[in-house]
């Protein structure tokens, strides 16, 4: 066996990586201390999210590059899932546990949930982040070349390669998928608000939502005093989630080919092992929460003999189905409209920002620090500083702007997704290798040329598949659209929070049934398309 002479430089990668990761945590730790409960709350709830998805995630991966057929099928599920909205998730579980869900009402106290707070919120953060995690560790391993486990499997079991190599390769990515927790923990609020988990995103959204305005900009000016008083304590909170993400996209930026030339092939025994985890996984991350959304819309109460029964039929179902699309018409149709506009703005702004950011080092790096500072900033505080930037301009067109049209959203709802969208869009369109664009300079084609005929033109399919992608991320976004929504223009996952907080109720679970649907369809386009596009 021959090593491919990457070796130093994986060493070298390996060891800046350790070396950012232990900076962030000595960071989030000093800084924990030093801003107080709410800080040690955010941070706690990542934490202990992480300890239900990453090893659940690990567990994913596995069942991915072993198992065989099931393995791709959980590869499929975990991508639906990465992409279905929020709220859809926590309707899947809280169908089951939380108030008016089937397994409280069959234990006769339907107000009494059987999991609520602190522990749901971890619970529920945990099981949505594990397919992440689990296609984070399959594809950051993709990218790495396996030569020191091809070695050890000439001369010694899997087991033995596991612990002596690829654990130690692997525990920079575990860190790295820790900090992806927590940084997906800290910027949304859709569980936090409804579990109320006093999390800083959760302070920022309860200060203004209960704020003495109503309209954009109307921001209490007791929340405004302590946020002038304490902004330090929010500069070291989005400082340090600024390093986390972009030691994440340094390690997901690197654009090499996977390594084709594995060796190690597996037995009938490992398949059989991991197809089985593959299924239980299925069950768990698909089965259980789609099983508690159809039993909470089958649910019904009939009077017999003067008295209440409850009782469960699938035509049931149907009914509940159509009628919660009734009463959730306008919603879908808001929803629709912001989610496109949002999707659109966000792939060209991401295609853009690539174009302008893909030369020098230092360009990467300024791309780099423009995600990081995205997926730093939670959902409110995005929304509060867009709700005050809208109030200044005294412009009566600007006013209608704001007020009457989904501008307001669009631009929260983009600003929101943009890191990740943005994060998609460098992937695709370094799909070109690089010696493909040095010939195309040899020709006299310029920088520019190349980029929109080779890389953009090269990869419109995939381009195409990613908008689909997104116009589901921007479908189900909440956290930052909330504040600077007009008044009279609701979206689909606000309303359904808003119902959520009083429990699963067959409305509530039939329109999941349908936003369910819906995204799955488009994002499996999507991930076809690209898949298509990838084939040339």
């Amino acid at each position: 066996m021959q090593l491919t002479g990457n070796e130093p430089k994986n060493l070298a990668s390996s060891a800046w990586l350790t070396i950012a990761t232990i900076v962030v945590a000595v960071t989030f730790t000093i800084g924990s201390f030093a801003v107080g409960p709410v800080w040690t709350r955010t941070l706690g709830l990542g934490l202990a999210a992480s300890g239900i998805a990453i090893p659940l995630g690990l567990a994913i991966r596995w069942a991915i590059r072993t198992g065989g057929r099931t393995g791709k099928l959980l590869t499929l599920a975990c991508l639906v899932s990465t992409m279905l909205p929020m709220v859809i998730h926590v309707s899947g579980w809280d169908a089951a546990i939380g108030k008016l869900g089937w397994l409280t009402t069959a234990r006769g106290n339907v107000l009494t949930p059987l999991l609520s707070g602190w522990w749901a919120a971890v619970w529920t953060h945990g099981v949505i982040a594990a397919p992440q995690i689990g296609l984070l560790l399959h594809f950051c391993e993709n990218k790495q070349q396996r030569v020191y486990e091809e070695q050890a499997l000439l001369e010694s079991d899997r087991w033995t390669t596991f612990l002596s190599i690829s654990l130690w390769r692997l525990w920079p990515l575990m860190l790295v998928s820790v900090l992806w927790v927590i940084v997906t923990c800290s910027r949304e609020i859709t569980v936090v608000d409804l579990y109320q988990v006093e999390t800083f995103a959760e302070q920022i959204y309860l200060g203004y939502s209960l704020g003495n305005g109503n309209g954009p900009g109307a921001w209490p000016a007791a929340i405004d005093t302590e946020i002038n008083v304490n902004f330090w304590k929010t500069t070291i909170y989005v400082s340090v989630l600024a390093i986390a993400a972009v030691v994440m996209f340094i390690v997901l930026s690197d654009s090499r080919r996977p390594h084709q030339n594995d060796i190690s092939a597996t037995n009938d025994r490992s398949t059989w092992i991991a197809s089985t985890i593959g299924l239980l996984l299925l069950l768990l991350l698909v089965a259980v929460p789609t099983t508690n959304v159809f039993i909470r819309a089958s649910f019904y109460v009939e009077s017999v003999d003067g008295q209440l029964t409850q009782n469960y039929s699938v035509d049931q179902i149907f009914r509940v189905v159509q009628k919660s699309r009734l009463d959730y018409h306008w919603e879908t149709i808001w929803s629709i409209a912001i989610s496109l506009t949002s999707a659109t703005t966000a792939i060209v702004g991401s295609v853009l920002l690539v174009r302008w950011t893909s030369g020098s080092t230092a360009e990467r790096l300024l791309f780099g620090a423009i995600v990081a500072c995205g997926l730093a900033l939670p959902g409110p505080v995005t929304g509060s500083v867009l709700a005050q930037a809208f109030a200044m301009p005294n412009w009566s067109w600007f006013d209608w702007l704001v007020n009457y049209t989904i501008f307001a959203p669009v631009v929260a709802t983009t600003i929101f997704t943009f890191p990740l969208i943005a994060l998609a869009i460098w992937f695709v369109l370094h799909q070109i290798p690089k010696n493909v664009t040095e010939a195309a300079s040899l020709d006299g084609l310029s920088h520019a040329e190349s980029f929109w005929r080779l890389r953009v033109g090269g990869n419109s399919k995939m381009i195409i598949g990613c908008w689909l992608l997104a116009c589901v991320l921007c479908f189900g976004e909440l956290s930052a659209s909330q504040i600077v929504r007009p008044a009279g223009m609701d979206t689909v996952a606000r309303k359904m929070l808003g119902d959520l907080h009083a429990g699963v109720n067959e409305l509530t679970a039939g329109i999941s049934i349908v936003i369910a649907a819906t995204a799955i369809v488009v994002s499996l386009a999507g991930w076809s398309v690209i898949r298509i596009g990838t084939r040339k």
